[in-house]
């Protein structure tokens, strides 16, 4: 903990920033560090020159995007993050939306238990040991 407080890894949200943007909720969740909202931000400040109006309709100037174009996060983050922020602001969703959202979280909860099992390696003789790393306790 002190390491991440010293290099400003921590998944706080700043309290003068909306919690529910994007980039605070990409903190939030640990798939980035302030330090690269920062530099984010300044490549969207940067892109978006002098423009200071609203940038729904650039589509490749919001955070998001850009943090998908620099490696931070993946297309899937980026579409969880973007319906979770639809829901903490109380937007009508549809239900196959709703569905389709679910649907990624269990794949990606999915696809992190498999890789769990994978680094456990493929000779795992006992059922008890295999939980255990699936739910990361000790046998």
């Amino acid at each position: 903990m002190f390491f991440n407080k010293l290099f400003n890894r921590s998944n706080e949200v700043p309290a003068d920033i909306d919690p529910n943007s994007i980039g605070n909720m990409a903190i939030e969740k640990g798939w980035v560090t302030r330090a690269v909202l920062s530099e984010a931000l300044r490549m969207q400040k940067k892109l978006l020159g002098e423009d200071t109006g609203p940038i729904e309709h650039s589509r490749w100037l919001q955070i998001g995007h850009i943090l998908v174009d620099a490696g931070y996060i993946t297309d899937e983050q980026r579409d969880e993050l973007v319906m979770e922020q639809r829901i903490r602001k109380g937007e009508k969703i549809s239900y196959e939306e709703m569905r389709c959202y679910e649907k990624r979280k269990l794949r990606r909860r999915i696809n992190g238990v498999s890789e769990r099992v994978k680094e456990a390696g493929t000779e795992a003789r006992n059922f008890a040991a295999l939980m255990a790393t699936i739910l990361g306790s000790q046998p």
